[in-house]
Formats: C-alpha cells, structure tokens, sequence
C-alpha cells in the first residue's frame, strides 16, 4: 500500500512521490500483481494525484490501475472494507 502525499504539499514536492509511486506501479504491474488505485470519497480530490499520476505513468508507457473510490464508511470494518472493494479481493 503506497499512501500519497496531502493535497496541500507543494507540486515541486510532489514530483519525487509521483515517481516513486509510478515505479511501484511499474514494477508491482511487471510481475503481474493486480494493482488498485484507491480514493477517499470524503477527500478533496479523492485524496489521489490522478493526473499528475495518468501523465507520470503515460510517459513511461505504463497503464494507469484500476481505480476505485471509496467512503470512510467502506473501510471501518474489515467486513464493509470487503464489501467496498468487492471483486478485487480474493
């Protein structure tokens, strides 16, 4: 699990966290790992740097995950965090 960074962090920060998380999703996707990006409903921006992260991965010729936005009530329990992810657990 990768957490990115808050939405207030400057973008000429931003640009470290970026590439190491496009590196991760780079490697995890090269050794056939099923990769989940996921957003908080209850956050500006779904808490994610979507495009800043689309444009990154684009770059490298790497597919952007699966994307799935979910609320803090989706995740308060084991159970419902199993209920929001749905088909992505095993």
């Amino acid at each position: 699990m990768i957490k990115m960074p808050p939405l207030a962090m400057p973008k000429v920060a931003l640009t470290g966290w970026i590439s190491s998380v496009a590196d991760q999703i780079q490697e995890c996707g090269s050794r056939i790992f099923t990769v989940l990006l996921l957003g908080m409903n209850s956050l500006p921006g779904k808490g994610v740097w979507v495009s800043q992260l689309k444009k990154e991965l684009s770059a490298r010729g790497v597919e952007m995950p699966a994307t799935k936005n979910i609320s803090v009530s989706g995740v308060a329990s084991r159970d419902s965090t199993k209920k929001s992810l749905g088909g992505f657990l095993r």
